[in-house]
């Protein structure tokens, strides 16, 4: 991308900020490296023009692209320690609905606290990216209730209609950041009795695919992904000793 297509990012004009994202996520959904963008502070200027856009209500409609592009650009590691900021971090927290379970009652869970798909996954991705890439953003992250919002949220699965996509991200961000973060790791294995909620999130997996003949035996679609995924991270989480920078499949 370049700076003039940043300048329009930055001005927020609608017609032209679609126009710029859909090519940039067209030519770089593949993409894992952007050393041009380290001319002229290029990158600081397009990640803040996309957390401004995103914190923009009359611009929600491209507010999934924006995390889109946010998801791909936070897999490039040079330079993000540099430019990633707490309340960048929090606006995604906020975008993955992580936020929107804590205080909430278990007898009541109103619609409200389901949040956007497409927003929820592509913040979730970038949470993924930028605890793997970046040391910075995993101890702005320990600052956060993050944790807090991961375990809540596996009391709510069920509430969720998309549940099968999301379980799958927010594993593999519980995952990234037990095994890089003692102190999360510690939060959520003593604090938050993490592993109690994993278990009877695990049990309750078994129980439909025991019961579900399109769930039985599958780990070959979407939700047999998620279920296998979420019994591996469950033992790596018990384990607390593998690194998953060291595994290709983290990065989102």
């Amino acid at each position: 991308m370049n700076e003039e297509e940043i300048k329009v990012l930055s001005s927020g004009d609608k017609s032209g900020v679609l126009q710029i994202l859909e090519k940039f996520l067209k030519d770089n959904e593949n993409v894992f490296t952007f050393p041009n963008l380290s001319m002229n502070n290029n990158r600081v200027s397009l990640w803040a023009a996309l957390f401004q856009l995103i914190q923009e209500p009359s611009l929600e409609s491209v507010h999934a692209m924006c995390l889109s592009a946010l998801r791909i650009l936070s897999r490039d590691k040079l330079e993000v320690d540099a430019i990633v900021c707490e309340k960048w971090i929090i606006i995604l927290i906020d975008k993955a609905g992580l936020f929107n379970f804590l205080n909430i009652d278990d007898e009541t869970r109103p619609v409200e606290i389901i949040p956007q798909k497409e927003e929820a996954i592509e913040a979730l991705k970038c949470l993924c990216n930028l605890a793997l890439n970046s040391e910075v953003s995993r101890a702005l992250c320990a600052h956060t209730a993050i944790a807090q919002g991961l375990v809540a949220r596996l009391r709510s699965y069920k509430d969720i209609p998309y549940k099968d996509d999301i379980m799958l991200f927010d594993m593999k961000l519980l995952f990234i950041l037990t095994a890089l973060r003692q102190d999360i790791s510690a939060k959520i294995k003593s604090e938050l009795h993490g592993m109690d909620y994993l278990i009877s999130c695990l049990n309750e997996i078994i129980t439909e695919a025991s019961v579900d003949p399109d769930v039985a035996g599958a780990c070959g679609g979407v939700t047999g992904d998620s279920h296998c995924f979420l019994q591996i991270i469950f033992y790596f989480c018990a384990k607390f000793h593998q690194d998953p920078r060291s595994h290709s499949e983290y990065n989102a």
